[in-house]
């Protein structure tokens, strides 16, 4: 006994979920003698056996007539708990269980066929499809992890076997006689290396209402399971683009723009010019798992009375009297109007403060705020310098910002910064301007950036520039005149004309851009 060794293997479905409770063997090559068992709560299949021998080991999955075989390996490979031989069955547990048990008869053969490329190499999870000789129709499935197909039939009947080449067609490749069936796979060569079977795709991402998930910057993580190699993507339209070997498993994670991940998904490569992959997350991009405070991409605004114009893709931050629902538009217009710095910055007008990342204005917040949102992004010794520009602005402002440029930031992080900062300005724009939520989503996200700008204060302070236009665009939503705003907005841009220390003229720009967009969501009355 002290010359056995121990395999310790783990049995995935063709999903890439590890398999419980399922009917396993193991046994040497060519012999009649088998160890029977069931995987265990960890999907791992244990047994003992000589060094350096041919072993199989034989699964029964849900509905199976009889064990297939499902890998075949030396005796000897290393292998441990944390680290297991892996093996896959050729299907999903779900397609199994869906299957019909087909009925022992004298009528069913099985033939096995394994496919190889025109260098002998065995293709793994590869497309092929079998029929009838004389039939059109024909029955799809893939290759196994020794290559192999079966395919079930009556005794003597003419069976093809088609294959897919380069042009991303099934072509006809073997036809044989079934015989009484064949337990010795028959070889079915490409014309082809594997090496040039390359899939270039985009998968199209939805929510579990089937609506699509386009959210700015959408971390993705892309894992090859077979080699194990990992590539991070940041998209911005709901489209992952994806280049693989056909029968590669990919797995693919998606994460929230707060940072947490979705629920892996294992998306399985089968055609070279595959359209229209769509890929399902387990998330409702409108409610779904949303709390006070995380920004969620909506589904598109607008009804049936809509024009194009007004219908449009927005960002919602939740707020307690309910989402406030800004336009993809103004979402990327406030995030260009701050832009990002990785070093603390002064706008170089008398309002502002010392600004981090993208538009995180220190004039404008108390200690205790600047300590409640730094922390996961600045070390303690960083916020407590930083603090020095509190309450501060002007020339005041900018006096500081030598001393703090060694202090950096990165894009990243300010951008996790800037949208947790947006939703709580959002919640202040309603302490001012409550019936904003009656507005469409351009209007919504043009007081957002204003706010974001200028603060919520209604009253003139002295040595800063008058608020009252923030007076008179409350008063408009009081009189019932919303459609004055827009001028107010270009009247308030004249605050801005100068230029160098005391002026800022882009903000002026900022205006007039805000009052083009306030109007053009004001011309939709189709939204409610």
């Amino acid at each position: 006994m002290s010359n056995l060794v121990t395999v310790i293997s783990k049995i995935y479905d063709a999903s890439g979920k590890y398999v419980i409770n399922l009917n396993v063997k193991s046994r040497y090559k060519g012999s009649s003698r088998e160890n029977s068992k069931k995987t265990d709560k960890e999907g791992l299949f244990i047994f003992q056996g000589s060094p350096n021998r041919t072993v199989e080991i034989l699964a029964k999955p849900p509905n199976a007539k009889d064990y297939i075989v499902i890998k075949t390996l030396n005796s000897s490979l290393v292998s441990s708990r944390n680290n297991p031989l892996k093996v896959f069955l050729p299907k999903s547990i779900e397609e199994y269980r869906k299957e019909k048990i087909t009925p022992s008869s004298k009528g069913i053969v099985t033939t096995l066929f394994k496919v190889i490329d025109c260098n002998e190499k065995v293709l793994i999870n590869f497309p092929v499809k079998s029929r009838p000789k004389g039939r059109q129709s024909s029955f799809e499935r893939t290759t196994d992890e020794q290559g192999i197909v079966e395919v079930l039939s009556s005794p003597n009947r003419d069976i093809e076997i088609l294959v897919l080449n380069l042009e991303d067609k099934f072509v006809l490749k073997s036809t044989i006689n079934s015989e009484n069936g064949s337990q010795t796979p028959i070889i079915i060569k490409l014309d082809e290396p594997y090496e040039n079977f390359i899939s270039k795709t985009f998968i199209s991402l939805l929510d579990r209402n089937h609506q699509d998930y386009v959210v700015e910057n959408t971390k993705v993580e892309i894992v090859a399971l077979g080699t194990q190699t990992k590539k991070i993507l940041s998209i911005s339209n709901g489209k992952i683009p994806v280049q693989s070997r056909i029968g590669e498993k990919i797995q693919i994670t998606v994460f929230k723009p707060d940072g947490s991940p979705l629920s892996p998904e294992t998306y399985l490569v089968k055609s070279l010019k595959q359209n229209n992959v769509k890929l399902v997350l387990d998330v409702d991009v409108i409610k779904g798992n949303t709390v006070e405070g995380k920004p969620v991409i909506d589904k598109t605004i607008g009804n049936i009375n809509c024009s194009d114009k007004c219908t449009v893709k927005t960002v919602s931050f939740m707020t307690k009297p309910g989402p406030y629902i800004i336009s993809m538009e103004t979402w990327k217009k406030i995030l260009e109007f701050e832009r990002y710095e990785a070093k603390p910055y002064h706008p170089g007008d008398r309002s502002s403060g010392v600004t981090l990342g993208i538009g995180y204005d220190l004039g404008q917040q108390s200690k205790s705020q600047i300590y409640k949102d730094l922390s996961p992004f600045y070390s303690s010794e960083q916020i407590k310098r930083l603090l020095e520009a509190q309450g501060k602005s002007g020339s005041a402002a900018a006096a500081l910002v030598p001393k703090l440029i060694d202090i950096r930031i990165s894009k990243e992080k300010a951008l996790h910064l800037a949208t947790a900062l947006k939703t709580r300005y959002a919640q202040q724009v309603l302490t001012i301007y409550p019936k904003t939520l009656e507005l469409h989503p351009h209007c919504q996200g043009v007081l957002l950036s204003l706010v974001f700008n200028r603060g919520i204060s209604l009253n003139d302070r002295k040595g800063q520039l008058t608020r009252k236009h923030m007076r008179q665009i409350k008063e408009a939503f009081e009189n019932n005149k919303v459609n004055t705003i827009p001028n107010i907005f270009r009247d308030m841009s004249k605050l801005w004309t100068k230029t160098g220390p005391s002026g800022n003229s882009g903000v002026g720009r900022r205006r007039r851009e805000e009052a083009v967009i306030f109007e053009r969501g004001l011309k939709c009355e189709c939204y409610k």
